[in-house]
């Protein structure tokens, strides 16, 4: 997704009972950015519901929810996964327009198999349970309080209202609340109607076979005729039996026999992987957040941490307001610290490197990755010296080596992973 301008579009009723639904079902599977872009985008739908002709630009889209443009992609395709969000794209003019969905309601998001699964392994047993018990029915009093519905039916109060006829079809129909993105394109009425002229005889009624259509069509990439030709292949003509287990069964192997998930290894180029390597390492650091970063990395070691500890928010605060280094530095700082110190995150220690950053305006993770590695590598020279492998400095890099301000102790017991860093 190149540069683009956008319009917003809800295409169902959305209020602040979605909230509850939106942070207790959907954000533990999306993360709190996806969400924060989803409200957004029903705001951006006000804005632009006052002015018909405009469009917006993803700079701004950018700005607002403070998602770098270049990883805005990553939580639309979330959203979309999630059936919030459908995107429709005129590559001609550069323009996207955003429809918007409600989420499911919560009955229908727990029947989902799919997404019921991603919650359980997100939140594990406990707090699902929790959650589930947060969406019990809501505000009915048991017999035991002693309280008896007494409310009046219509006919009791405005009487019987008899030879009513009304063309409905004609009439305007109300917006739903509520509908499936995830579902559109599937026609489950012209579906029965295609598996009859096979002798398919599927009740309209049957909610267990409407379920597992619906779950497959809106989780995997597959059409409604490749569902089809499953049913015909699975139904039971003689007892009109449809196997549920056996419907999944066949779905999966023509999910995992198309291209995209083939097994075949292709020619292993070790340079361009390395190189690639490389990019995604340092893209990575150039767009997470550094509380982010620095989880994600004290996690390896300590996989139950859940966040970060007091100190280590300071030390990037410190970062960030005293030595003004940017996200892809302070996250490369931390990953040679990480390495180095055996996965101890040392203050003082940052803080030495961190100074030499701030006094050469270092700017991008490139530059700090590779003054870093240079740094290791001419303290290891001190060591082991060798004549053929002479390391080349420009001047600031030199002058920054050279600095008492900052050394690098090879010396010390300190252990530095270099498998982590490439190959140098």
């Amino acid at each position: 997704m190149d540069k683009f301008s956008y319009r917003v579009i809800l295409k169902n009723i959305i209020d602040s009972s979605n909230n509850k639904i939106i942070t207790y079902l959907y954000q533990p599977i999306m993360g709190s950015k996806a969400v924060s872009l989803y409200y957004t985008l029903i705001n951006e739908s006000h804005i632009l519901s006052e002015f018909k002709k405009i469009t917006l630009s993803e700079v701004r889209l950018a700005k607002i929810t403070g998602i770098s443009q270049s990883t805005l992609p990553k939580y639309f395709k979330k959203l979309e996964a999630l059936g919030l969000l459908r995107t429709l794209e005129n590559k001609d003019k550069s323009t996207i327009i955003f429809n918007i969905y409600s989420p499911l309601e919560p009955i229908s998001f727990f029947e989902n198999k799919v997404f019921n699964n991603a919650l359980i392994s997100k939140l594990k047993k406990d707090d699902y349970e929790l959650v589930r018990f947060t969406f019990r029915d809501e505000g009915e009093l048991s017999l035991e309080s002693g309280y008896k519905d007494t409310s009046s039916k219509f006919a009791e109060v405005f009487g019987e209202i008899e030879n009513l006829k009304l063309e409905t079809n004609k009439m305007i129909q109300a917006k739903p609340k509520r509908s499936n993105a995830l579902l559109k394109g599937l026609d489950y009425t012209n579906l029965l109607t295609d598996l009859e002229t096979d002798d398919v005889i599927i009740s309209g009624n049957n909610q267990l076979v409407k379920k597992a259509i619906e779950d497959v069509f809106g989780s995997y990439n597959i059409s409604q005729y490749e569902i089809k030709e499953v049913i015909k292949k699975i139904y039971q003509k003689e007892t009109c039996s449809f196997d549920n287990s056996l419907f999944y069964k066949e779905i999966s192997k023509i999910v995992f026999d198309r291209e995209e998930f083939d097994v075949t290894i292709p020619e292993f180029n070790t340079e361009l992987h390395i190189k690639n390597q490389k990019n995604k390492k340092l893209s990575e650091m150039e767009t997470i957040d550094p509380e982010e970063y620095l989880l994600a990395l004290l996690k390896t070691k300590s996989p139950a941490i859940k966040e970060l500890n007091k100190t280590n928010n300071e030390i990037i605060e410190v970062l960030q307001n005293k030595y003004k280094l940017r996200n892809g530095v302070i996250n490369c700082l931390f990953d040679f610290v990480f390495l180095k110190n055996k996965g101890q995150i040392v203050p003082n220690y940052i803080y030495k490197i961190a100074s030499t950053m701030a006094e050469n305006n270092f700017k991008t993770a490139s530059e700090t990755l590779e003054y870093l590695k240079v740094a290791h590598q001419k303290s290891k020279a001190k060591i082991k010296s060798n004549t053929n492998n002479q390391i080349t400095l420009n001047s600031k890099w030199q002058d920054a080596l050279n600095k008492e301000t900052y050394k690098v102790d090879v010396n010390s017991t300190l252990n530095f992973d270099e498998k982590g860093w490439g190959d140098f």
